[in-house]
């Protein structure tokens, strides 16, 4: 009896590890997508001092106005 307890422990370990290692993976899959919210656009800090339909003017803080146009997939 005491035997197959232990077999059947060790069963559920193994795969208890197995689940792990699978959702290990697919986190990092899924990595990617989670970094890249802004669709790799510049990142500027700053006030907006300008919205038109395709772009943005934005003061820096480095006293530069920075114009982002909009793609023509519409981002």
């Amino acid at each position: 009896m005491e035997t197959s307890n232990m077999k059947s422990l060790g069963m559920n370990t193994v795969k208890l590890k197995i689940q792990i290692a699978i959702l290990a993976i697919l986190s990092l899959a899924l990595l990617p997508t989670i970094a890249t919210p802004h669709g790799g656009g510049r990142r500027v800090i700053g006030t907006v001092t300008s919205v038109a339909q395709n772009s943005t003017t934005v003061k820096a803080m480095a006293r530069t106005a920075v114009t982002d146009a909009a793609e023509e997939d519409g981002q």
